[in-house]
């Protein structure tokens, strides 16, 4: 094995802080907007701006705002949740809106 796949498996520390930073920051931010907003528009609120986020600074900072602080300020698995606690009609509304909506900030993050 060489050490270029040696070292690219084993994240610096540098890289281990940020993503640390960042995923304090984001969760931080999530409960934030959990207290303030009623369920399911705090969990729609947090995905689409996060995949907004996503898709400005994947490139630029990836370790610090993409794998930490979106990867802890969104949440798919409360929308899974929250989707089995509403009725049909109102879960494929706010399923199809998850989607539509994450997949058109994601486009309008890349660019910015």
């Amino acid at each position: 094995m060489s050490s270029a796949s040696t070292s690219r498996s084993t994240p610096r520390p540098s890289e281990l802080l940020a993503v640390f930073a960042g995923g304090c920051l984001g969760a931080l931010a999530r409960a934030g907007v959990a207290e303030a907003l009623a369920v399911p528009w705090g969990t729609l609120l947090v995905n689409v701006v996060g995949a907004f986020l996503l898709g400005a600074v994947v490139t630029r900072a990836p370790k610090f705002l993409g794998t930490g602080f979106c990867g802890a300020f969104t949440t798919f698995s409360t929308m899974q949740v929250e989707l089995l606690e509403l009725r049909v009609l109102e879960a494929a509304m706010y399923g199809a809106a998850s989607i539509v909506l994450g997949l058109a900030a994601v486009a309008l993050g890349r660019r910015v």
